[in-house]
């Protein structure tokens, strides 16, 4: 089930990059989440197709409650930037508050993963196991690809709100990579561990049901704690990077738009959550 509530919050968060497309894309969650359930779970044709119709309720449910109080959070962080310096505390605080209510998306699937869960046949959860060691498989044999990933999705999320960077902001990004890779080894070994639990869970209906909504409440709970603190000291190097290193070296211009982002993003999460 992790893999596919994962990819429920990457539709959420696909929803705003890019206004239109973004919105677009929103319209199709449904299919791209019964797409990914499918993947993992080898569904019959009725189990993917009851899917699909609750997931949808669940994704209308969560975007009308979650994206206004996002939306929110991103008006206030462009109100608490009132000049071109930034309070490091003004971020961390707005980071961590966002973070929490991504993570709070899971609440809204619960349901149809426990009862998707309750229909899996051993087979099924075999081919979820599966599934899940052929991606950690791939991404270990590769290490320069994995870390290729990681340095554009930085990249992209950078641009994403303050447009183009220039060659020796790239540097800067290139150089804090370096100095603070992205844990991804840890990220496959915590996998492994939640798909060893779900196995292990998966046994019988009361353990299975129990295990799939302790995740979708709090995923970080059946995580590897070494991940979890790894990642977490990675996200505050990041924050620090971009609030002591990264802000000083952007131009006006560049925080304007930084600014006029955070709006629009807002604007745009409204427009979905009202859909």
């Amino acid at each position: 089930m992790k893999r596919i509530i994962f990819s429920l919050f990457a539709v959420f968060i696909l929803s705003t990059t890019a206004c239109s497309r973004g919105e677009f894309l929103f319209r199709f969650a449904d299919d791209y989440a019964a797409s990914k359930a499918d993947r993992y779970f080898d569904l019959t044709s009725a189990q993917k197709k009851e899917f699909k119709i609750e997931i949808r309720k669940d994704i209308d449910t969560g975007k009308k409650e979650a994206f206004p109080k996002m939306a929110n959070r991103l008006r206030q962080l462009e109100k608490d930037i009132k000049s071109d310096d930034v309070d490091p505390a003004v971020f961390t605080k707005a980071f961590n508050e966002i973070e929490k209510q991504v993570k709070g998306i899971g609440v809204y699937f619960q349901d149809t993963a426990i009862k998707t869960s309750l229909n899996l046949s051993q087979a099924q959860v075999e081919h979820f196991a599966n599934e899940v060691r052929e991606d950690i498989a791939k991404e270990e044999k590769d290490p320069a690809e994995a870390t290729e990933k990681v340095e554009k999705r930085y990249r992209k999320n950078i641009e994403y709100f303050v447009g183009s960077v220039t060659r020796e902001q790239n540097k800067m990004i290139q150089s804090f990579l370096d100095k603070n890779p992205y844990p991804w080894r840890l990220q496959n070994r915590s996998q492994e561990h939640v798909v060893k639990q779900f196995v292990v869970a998966a046994q019988s209906p009361d353990t299975r049901k129990a295990f799939v909504e302790k995740f979708a409440k709090d995923y970080e709970s059946v995580r590897l704690p070494e991940y979890r603190k790894a990642l977490s000291e990675h996200q505050a190097a990041f924050i620090s990077f971009l609030t002591n290193d990264f802000w000083k070296s952007m131009s006006k211009e560049q925080k304007k738009t930084f600014k006029e982002n955070l709006i629009a993003r807002a604007e745009q999460l409204e427009r979905i959550a009202k859909q």
